[in-house]
């Protein structure tokens, strides 16, 4: 049986997280609060994954809960500070070159346990 498609992980595979994603989630909310604001960013992109609401209106009251006058697109810039493995994508591209499927894949909501993108 020969290998047809080869599935890529994002998150830890391809792209992992920049050093200053931290730092940007404690311009939002101070350095003290970054774990537990973290938690509850990725608890609503976990609803919101699953079809249980709009993310940009579930950060905007995650936001309101902790009292912080910053917007959605602050945070989603503090997450999206990422840095793509150009090994990675190297590999793709050879395994595509060779004629293999190469696809985007992510594990399951339910039960994770996310403490930092990546």
């Amino acid at each position: 049986m020969a290998i047809e498609a080869v599935l890529f992980d994002a998150d830890g595979v391809i792209q992992r997280p920049a050093p200053e994603w931290r730092a940007g989630l404690a311009g939002i909310v101070g350095p003290q609060g970054v774990d537990a604001f973290a938690a509850a960013v990725f608890s609503a992109e976990d609803r919101c994954l699953a079809g249980a609401g709009d993310f940009r209106v579930e950060v905007e009251v995650v936001l309101a809960r902790w009292g912080s006058d910053r917007t959605p697109d602050d945070v989603f810039a503090a997450l999206n500070a990422i840095r793509v493995d150009p090994d990675v994508l190297a590999t793709v591209a050879a395994l595509r070159a060779s004629g293999l499927t190469c696809c985007l894949a992510t594990n399951p909501i339910e039960g994770s346990d996310r403490s930092s993108p990546g």
